[in-house]
């Protein structure tokens, strides 16, 4: 079995060698089927980060949410390295950080704490068939997900969903994954 750094390595190296329309296709059939379940539309609030280009496209999901009134919160690192969620009304008022990541501005106002009705849409280079991920290695999600009493479903190509990944005891999975073939669940 491959460590996390080795999985890491390897789902980074499939994502690159997708040609952009490709990317496309597949990022368009991951967003139907996950704005088409049921958990996503019953969901008020959703959390979700802003992609990157390497990853699946979120803007669309953003977007999508915003326009059927769904309540949208962006992550962003505070000081202990955890993540706290913002909500925001469009895509004003964001940041790119030093890592290239795109975080909304800390405005007090706009905080998240309560996180009922909601479901976090959680990033990862690949998934197992248990809803363990390999992240990008810094624990963000981990943390946060460790107190995270809703939803979460990751969001993965079909090719970087993988039998089983070493994880620690601290990982929590994802309850679902959106892929562009289906929605996999709990039973996995």
């Amino acid at each position: 079995m491959l460590t996390k750094q080795e999985l890491r390595k390897q789902a980074l190296e499939v994502r690159k060698k997708i040609p952009l329309d490709e990317k496309r296709d597949l990022d368009r059939k991951i967003f139907e089927n996950l704005v088409n379940f049921a958990e996503f539309s019953k969901a008020k609030l959703i959390l979700t980060y802003f992609s990157t280009e390497l990853e699946i496209d979120t803007k669309q999901i953003i977007d999508f949410a915003l326009k059927c009134g769904k309540i949208v919160a962006i992550p962003r690192c505070n000081a202990q390295n955890q993540l706290d969620f913002y909500k925001i009304l469009d895509f004003t008022n964001l940041i790119e950080t030093k890592m290239g990541i795109i975080e909304p501005i800390a405005n007090p106002e706009h905080k998240v704490n309560d996180f009922n009705h909601s479901i976090c849409i959680t990033p990862g280079l690949g998934f197992d068939k248990f809803g363990h991920r390999i992240g990008y290695g810094k624990g963000f999600y981990d943390k946060f997900l460790a107190n995270y009493t809703q939803k979460s479903i990751g969001l993965c190509y079909n090719s970087n969903v993988i039998d089983k990944i070493l994880h620690d005891d601290f990982d929590k999975p994802v309850d679902m994954i959106a892929t562009e073939r289906k929605i996999l669940t709990k039973n996995f």
